[in-house]
């Protein structure tokens, strides 16, 4: 029964853990290190990480285009935003996303939770980001935006297809 996927975990090892989950999900086998990589912790990859703001959003177009949870589609932010965040500049500057930020969402539902974008540059129309993505600006010379977001994606595709 080699190809059976499954791990021991003492009950004194559930109790410890802050979360007390028993369910099988919450553990699962801890993937093999190849020693020919040097394995980092994300915080190590990443110049910045942001959560977006938190804002009221209008339909009238008054204001900066703002990223929402289901406007990222295939691995990409869209280009047509329905909803628009009416801020100064001073407020937006630090919202503004760049070519290859990469949004990460954050919370609401299973089908949401984990869904990763890359950020590409449509035009010099700035554009911001809600509160419930977080914006991942990886070291470019560590790790490639494109590839964070592939990876992400297949991880979270396979996690899925397990339930």
């Amino acid at each position: 029964m080699n190809w059976l996927e499954i791990s021991e975990v003492s009950l004194n090892d559930v109790l410890a853990n802050k979360d007390s989950r028993i369910d099988s999900e919450f553990y699962q086998k801890i993937p093999p290190e190849n020693i020919s990589y040097k394995w980092l912790e994300i915080g190590e990859i990443l110049e910045k990480a942001q959560y977006g703001i938190s804002i009221n959003m209008n339909e009238e177009g008054k204001g900066y285009p703002i990223y929402r949870m289901n406007e990222i589609s295939d691995m990409l932010c869209v280009e047509d935003l329905e909803k628009f965040a009416a801020i100064s500049p001073k407020e937006a500057e630090p919202f503004i996303l760049f070519d290859r930020d990469v949004l990460f969402n954050r919370t609401n539902s299973q089908l949401f939770v984990g869904r990763t974008g890359l950020f590409k540059l449509f035009s010099n129309d700035h554009r911001v980001f809600a509160s419930y993505l977080i914006r991942l600006k990886p070291f470019h010379e560590v790790i490639f935006p494109e590839y964070l977001v592939h990876h992400n994606e297949s991880i979270k595709s396979y996690q899925i297809s397990r339930i």
